[in-house]
């Protein structure tokens, strides 16, 4: 199946799929945008395309892209090309298969440069910037957008998921949390350290989806998530340079946000975050002015309703961020079978074989020891005969297989990205990213005889208790039964 080049090809492929709808019916960028979309979410519905916004004749928004469907992972399925019925351990296999690094290309000129606005004529405003929810501290220009920075030192470009709001026609705030794990945030708390000119940044909101889905991703420190895109594409991504800094974005861009950030702050949210709960309070963090705006002629705007799971991005973490925990466990020889994230800051793993508490410690080691522990709170670990996609078999093989004084374990968690915005830390924890990661051993443990498992640990399933004979006969005469 083909991947979208860009946003409006993936709209496209959506709608054929079924899982698009067009609201021609005029709608209120301000929160009535916001409620409908969190309503579609909750019936796990199609993606509104809104192509009646209130103030913005023109304009359209393309909300919950990748949000939860029927199946649940659907639209994340098409946007990587797959068939939308695929299981989701099968799409976190392929998706690490095809981390593989494939450098961008230049092009001199792209869609996204059909309009180019500076001085006076920038005004973000000028766009259907949602109001989302009623507790937001404003209106959110970046909710699915890519922010990019660059490391002119060490030739690393970042792309990266941060969320952008609105605070004048030529300033938005940017969620940069100062210590966290982010690597652009990273990068311009090394700027700040080292330099007094202000930091370049652009940001990008309607990318084609096999951008957005790579700046999820969380690779190593150096790589650049514009060849992780090239790996999951197959192909170069074409890049074009912006107006007024030195830095590329994707050429099929429905639009492009440059400018520069220095230390100084403002006052940014509340905003309902991926934790199902108002994230974080007002903070103070630095932001943008905006120098240059570029875009495609009738842009389309892309919006994530972040809340109680499922949204976007409890969708696409679990195959983005599986992907490269999956990978990360098994080239350290452990014997992982699969990765799969639950939504918020939760983690299953299953291992091959026995298991018992040395390969659970082992994954915890390996993890807390990576930048994937910036994202983990809580992890599971069992055995490879669980279907680990399935809440309801993580549960049952939580409550069956955990002992609850063996096999739970708490360990210091430092570093932790979007503390902030997670609801149970103590108030040190989020002002100092600090917190801990309780793991669940619910392996067998290796000293058990294979008698006394076969005596108490087989599963009774329809897979596993009856012969297979049995098995075939009642599925070939189920019709016969009428059970349906």
């Amino acid at each position: 199946m083909k991947i979208a080049e860009d946003l409006r090809e993936f709209i496209q492929i959506l709608e054929d799929k079924g899982e698009l709808r067009r609201v021609k019916a005029e709608v209120d960028w301000n929160l009535e945008i916001g409620a409908i979309t969190r309503r579609l979410m909750d019936l796990k519905g199609p993606a509104p395309l809104f192509e009646n916004i209130k103030d913005y004749p023109g304009q359209s928004l393309l909300a919950c892209p990748f949000g939860p469907s029927k199946p649940l992972l659907g639209r994340l399925a098409l946007a990587l090309g797959l068939d939308r019925d695929i299981h989701p351990l099968e799409m976190v296999r392929i998706a690490q298969d095809r981390l593989k690094l494939v450098k961008p290309v230049m092009v001199a000129d792209a869609p996204c440069r059909e309009n180019i606005l500076k001085g006076d004529d920038i005004n973000v405003l000028k766009f259907p910037v949602p109001f989302i929810h009623g507790t937001d501290g404003g209106r959110y220009i970046g909710t699915w957008c890519i922010v990019i920075t660059k490391d002119k030192a060490r030739g690393w470009t970042n792309w990266g998921v941060y969320r952008v709001m609105v605070q004048n026609e030529k300033i938005v705030s940017m969620n940069f949390e100062m210590r966290a794990q982010q690597h652009g945030s990273q990068m311009f708390e090394r700027h700040l350290e080292n330099r007094k000119e202000p930091y370049e940044i652009a940001i990008v909101v309607g990318a084609d989806p096999i951008s957005l889905l790579a700046a999820t991703m969380s690779p190593p420190e150096s790589i650049s998530e514009v060849e992780v895109a090239g790996g999951l594409r197959g192909a170069p991504l074409k890049l074009v340079k912006c107006e007024t800094v030195d830095l590329e974005v994707p050429a099929s861009s429905e639009v492009v946000i440059e400018g520069t950030i220095g230390p100084d702050e403002m006052w940014e949210g509340p905003m309902g975050e991926f934790s199902g709960y108002t994230g974080g309070g007002k903070m103070l963090l630095p932001y943008v002015k905006v120098s240059c705006v570029m875009h495609r002629n009738n842009p389309v705007h892309t919006l994530a309703n972040m809340g109680k799971p499922w949204d976007d991005c409890a969708v696409t973490y679990p195959v983005t961020y599986g992907a490269w925990v999956r990978k990360l466990l098994q080239e350290k020889g452990l014997p992982v079978k699969d990765v799969f994230v639950l939504p918020v800051y939760g983690l299953v793993v299953s291992v091959t074989g026995r298991g018992g508490s040395g390969v659970a410690h082992n994954v915890i080691k390996v993890l807390r020891e990576s930048k994937a522990r910036g994202y983990l709170q809580y992890a599971f670990i069992v055995g490879d005969d669980v279907d680990i996609s399935s809440l309801e078999d993580v549960f049952w093989c939580l409550t069956t297989r955990l002992h609850p004084k063996y096999g739970i374990h708490v360990v210091p968690r430092p570093g932790a990205i979007g503390s902030p915005l997670l609801p149970n830390l103590m108030p040190d924890e989020r002002e100092n990213h600090y917190s801990y990661i309780a793991y669940f051993d619910c392996t067998w443990p290796s000293d058990w005889s294979e008698e006394y498992l076969r005596e108490h640990t087989r599963v009774i399933d329809f897979e596993r208790a009856w012969p297979k004979e049995i098995q075939d006969k009642v599925l070939r005469r189920w019709k016969e039964y009428k059970l349906d």
